[in-house]
């Protein structure tokens, strides 16, 4: 009965649309069409939605780069930089917070050794079957090698020197893109959901340094109080029941309040590198271990699978302009979204509380509560 009444699952796809200026659906039904569409319209356009962000513009490009390993970010992080006229004023507003969260945690206080007790404790528990990307060396090559303290030191020291020396091995920079259906029997290309299966120890390594190290830096500088319904043992439930509690004490003290439930669309891909890596950076992960992870992102070669099976090419970013984003897969992205949302709702939190609410029979009251939230 469960099976009969549950909600239907999405499927590999066959055929995709896409919708055409005149107001039409274009179909892709055979396999090169279909992974020709693909590529067109979400690696084509999907991984470049960054490069709409401010500092992906003008000076501030030239200033940070993709990587913003330069001088203009030393600045950012010690809260030195000018800012050049007519700068966007909610890019400015994000790099003065990143200062703020920068002069309370210390520089490169994420440690980037993978030791070789914390790389076999994090395979003893995965899964053989567990996907990754192309290469071959899987989920069961790693499991196996945790087993053995010689291989697991190897498989630790190699991610170890890429973290220290700021560089992403080329087996990183290819990865299999999974196109499975958002919507039960929707097939339009916008609708699909992009799965990247990455390599099975690039992604280890980031779980290690960001999942947990960086979370636990954050914990530890008190910076997670809007995230705490995302930790480990807390459910949707307790999400909800603390809405029911936030509306009961609104009403039973007749404070004018709102709440709004907001969708992040592609919030995964239109992180701009620039701004996660001064990010990251000021959560504590050295600028090298940044380095080793954004790399593979803007160089990676995206092979496709469909129900056809997986694509003999593969589509890459241009010279002159990177992927960026997260991708969906990857073992830095729940995190690193994490601490981006923190970095921007305490940059838009020193701006008040982001609305006025105003009585029309009590102008007076309005006014009072007014001073009173300053």
């Amino acid at each position: 009965m469960n099976y009969a009444m549950s909600k239907r699952a999405g499927r590999s796809v066959t055929m995709v649309q896409r919708e055409t200026t005149d107001g039409g659906v274009e179909e892709a039904q055979t396999q090169d069409e279909v992974e020709h569409m693909i590529w067109e319209e979400i690696h084509g356009k999907r991984f470049y939605l960054a490069e709409q962000a401010p500092i992906c513009k003008g000076r501030l490009r030239g200033d940070f780069g993709y990587m913003a390993n330069t001088e203009a970010a030393r600045k950012v992080l010690e809260g030195e930089y000018e800012y050049p006229a007519g700068c966007h004023q909610g890019t400015k507003d994000i790099l003065e917070e990143i200062a703020e969260i920068r002069s309370v945690i210390p520089a490169n206080s994420v440690s980037t050794d993978l030791r070789r007790p914390a790389w076999k404790e994090k395979w003893r528990g995965a899964k053989e079957k567990t996907s990754s990307s192309l290469p071959g060396l899987h989920f069961g090559h790693y499991v196996a090698g945790s087993t053995s303290e010689v291989i697991s030191h190897h498989h630790a020291l190699k991610a170890t020197i890429c973290l220290k020396r700021g560089f992403a091995i080329d087996r990183w920079k290819g990865g299999m893109t999974c196109i499975l259906e958002k919507l039960p029997g929707c097939c339009l290309v916008i609708k699909l959901r992009a799965i990247l299966l990455m390599e099975a120890d690039y992604n280890a390594k980031n779980k290690i340094i960001y999942g947990v190290r960086m979370m636990d830096n954050a914990r530890q500088y008190k910076m997670m109080q809007d995230e705490i319904y995302s930790e480990q043992g807390r459910t949707a439930e307790d999400g909800a029941l603390a809405k029911i509690l936030f509306y009961d004490l609104v009403r039973q003290t007749r404070w004018p309040a709102s709440i709004a439930s907001i969708d992040a669309a592609n919030c995964y891909d239109s992180i701009a590198h620039a701004i996660a890596s001064l990010i990251f950076q000021a959560f504590g992960v050295p600028v090298e271990g940044v380095q080793a992870m954004l790399e593979a992102i803007q160089e990676m070669k995206y092979f496709l699978r469909t129900a056809y099976g997986d694509s003999k090419g593969c589509s890459q970013s241009k010279i002159e302009v990177k992927y960026q984003g997260l991708c969906q897969g990857n073992g830095a992205a729940p995190a690193g979204w994490a601490v981006i949302s923190i970095t921007v709702l305490k940059a838009h939190k020193r701006k008040g509380h982001g609305a006025t609410f105003c009585c029309p029979i009590f102008p007076r009251l309005s006014l009072r509560w007014r001073q009173s939230c300053l």
